[in-house]
């Protein structure tokens, strides 16, 4: 059954429905990291899964440090431990984001696929993750197959960008 608009998205998500964008962003800085990944066939597949989760940890932080300065300031409150904890709460669909991908590359790195189409496979994870975000809003604001269509594709088509870019680089 389709999410009625007035349904809480997190019920459906499982990710902070003021942070999809998070979600999305998260899942787009993943996608990055892959496609340069794809240009280095020296580096082993460990040090691609690696260099994601890092990756991906580094930006939650700077977004959770960045997003409690911006509370604070707002706020006119110091920083503690709870602000910092929810913004960090907050950010969390950020980091979330590299985990399918990541899943996809470590079934490279115990020797499962080889490494190119493992890559692939992680980076169509990643759009995948992309177009399923577009659905859960669209699904969310209640806004029809069409809508559901329209949403998914648009995300999907800013990591099919994103891996464009790197074949036109190459």
């Amino acid at each position: 059954m389709a999410a009625q608009p007035h349904d809480h998205p997190d019920e459906h998500l499982h990710v902070d429905p003021d942070n999809l964008p998070g979600a999305i962003y998260g899942t787009l800085v993943v996608l990055a990291v892959l496609v340069g990944a794809g240009g280095h066939p020296e580096w082993p597949l460990w040090s691609v899964l690696v260099l994601v989760v890092a990756t991906s940890f580094v930006f939650w932080l700077a977004h959770v440090y960045a997003g409690a300065l911006g509370r604070s300031l707002h706020s006119r409150r110091h920083l503690d431990r709870r602000m910092i904890g929810d913004v960090a709460r907050h950010e969390w669909p950020l980091l979330q984001a590299a985990l399918w991908p990541s899943i996809a590359l470590l079934c490279g790195v115990v020797g499962l696929v080889e490494r190119e189409r493992t890559l692939l496979l992680a980076s169509l994870v990643a759009i995948a993750s992309l177009f399923a975000w577009g659905v859960a809003y669209a699904s969310v604001k209640g806004l029809g197959k069409g809508g559901v269509i329209l949403y998914g594709s648009l995300n999907a088509a800013f990591g099919g960008v994103i891996v464009i870019l790197q074949v036109l680089v190459k």
